[in-house]
């Protein structure tokens, strides 16, 4: 792929469209492969496995089914799993705002929940962006799994870590 063709692809994905690969023969050395193309895309994002809690596998309130079970190919030697296994770029936003002690709280109680983990946090400013102010400004500071438009609010004034446990099983 030239230059202008991954910027393409990169505004593309920034902007919610979808990229999927498939190593349909099996083959070890393209997820590989695949992991180091988003790298140079995104590389701030870390790719992992998606939880089973994340919405692309409840898709009911847009008209689609849950998606519970997966029947994938049997490899010989190898035990079947029924399990979905997608992987993506695993998001938390925070969302924050200068002067606010209770941003400090839960920046600080959130660290060592994420150390370790594969996941992306995203700090954002409320004050910075009037929809994020008008639409959260009260509940400052937020943690939402994915993004303020279409993610899932984990908590809000004080750090629930059990339901970000949960949200990154």
């Amino acid at each position: 792929m030239n230059a202008a063709q991954k910027t393409a692809l990169k505004n593309y994905l920034a902007s919610g469209g979808l990229l999927l690969m498939d190593a349909a023969g099996g083959s070890s050395e393209m997820p590989a492969a695949f992991d180091q193309f988003l790298k140079e895309l995104f590389p701030e994002v870390v790719i992992a496995p998606l939880p089973l809690t994340h919405p692309i596998y409840h898709a009911t309130p847009f008209g689609g089914l849950d998606i519970d079970s997966v029947d994938y190919r049997r490899v010989l030697n190898v035990p079947s799993v029924h399990i979905p296994r997608l992987r993506g770029a695993m998001t938390l936003t925070f969302l924050s705002r200068a002067y606010c002690h209770l941003c400090d709280d839960m920046r600080g109680a959130l660290a060592p929940l994420l150390a370790g983990r594969s996941v992306t946090l995203v700090e954002l400013d409320v004050d910075a962006d009037p929809a994020l102010e008008a639409r959260y400004g009260e509940l400052v500071p937020v943690l939402i799994l994915g993004d303020p438009g279409s993610g899932t609010e984990l908590c809000h004034y004080h750090l629930d870590a059990g339901a970000v446990r949960a949200a990154l099983a």
